[in-house]
């Protein structure tokens, strides 16, 4: 089995600096964002194979997992029918992965367990945003890490990108899901700034009736002016 390295790494230079001193595996995964049930918050976990990847992530062989066929019960088949066919399951996993079983291939197949955990492994990093990871493939990785390099770099000097400006027209606003509080994504053309409900009602503006005003947004994509309004910035909090 391919060797499997893992480590909390919040910045982009940390990521690249551990990559090349394991020796550049070409795979990397973490959990996203508020989405953190396997792995700590900015861990990473490396390996040349998937497979290894996904089975050091899901602690696969410390909790002797395994694929066991499930046929439907007396209650089930009363309520779908007789045709109802039975299911994979891996006792252990949480409920959140359970649609990534839906193609696996059936018992007839006789497939192994090798098979079936790969196969499952493809449908969960096939469609992350589903369950909660982001892999990267490290041979085609540089636009991702240039962009979390320069993210980086705006937090590390804040006031050097808020001194920027760049103008433009709010064509559409929306909620953020799962913000806490509620942050607003207002559209400038190619460009995106955010702005908190407070911030506006500070100001009393009306989230409802922004679109089609002018709008400035620095280089930390806060907005700063609304018309001719100014927008106070958001105070940090410990919570925040």
């Amino acid at each position: 089995m391919p060797a499997v390295f893992r480590a909390v790494l919040p910045k982009a230079r940390d990521f690249l600096s551990f990559w090349e001193r394991v020796g550049r595996p070409r795979y990397a995964v973490r959990e996203d964002p508020g989405h953190v049930t396997f792995l700590q918050q900015h861990e990473w976990v490396f390996s040349d194979g998937r497979d290894a990847m996904m089975r050091e992530v899901l602690s696969w062989d410390s909790q002797g997992l395994c694929f066991v066929w499930c046929d439907p019960t007396d209650a089930e088949r009363a309520e779908w029918g007789n045709e109802l066919e039975g299911a994979w399951d891996v006792p252990g996993l949480p409920d959140f992965l359970a649609d990534a079983f839906a193609n696996l291939p059936a018992r007839e197949a006789a497939p192994s367990q090798k098979a079936l955990r790969e196969a499952l492994f493809d449908t969960v990093l096939r469609v992350t945003e589903c369950y909660g990871f982001f892999e990267l493939d490290m041979t085609d990785a540089r636009d991702y890490l240039k962009d979390w390099a320069l993210d980086d770099d705006k937090l590390d000097r804040p006031e050097v990108y808020r001194a920027q400006r760049y103008f433009g027209v709010i064509e559409r606003v929306h909620a953020e899901g799962g913000a806490r509080p509620p942050r607003y994504l207002v559209f400038v053309g190619s460009r995106l700034g955010h702005v908190l409900r407070s911030q506006l009602e500070a100001v009393g503006l009306d989230v409802d009736c922004l679109v089609g005003m002018t709008c400035v947004v620095n280089g930390l994509n806060e907005i700063v002016l609304i018309g001719s309004q100014p927008i106070p910035a958001v105070v940090p909090t410990p919570s925040s």
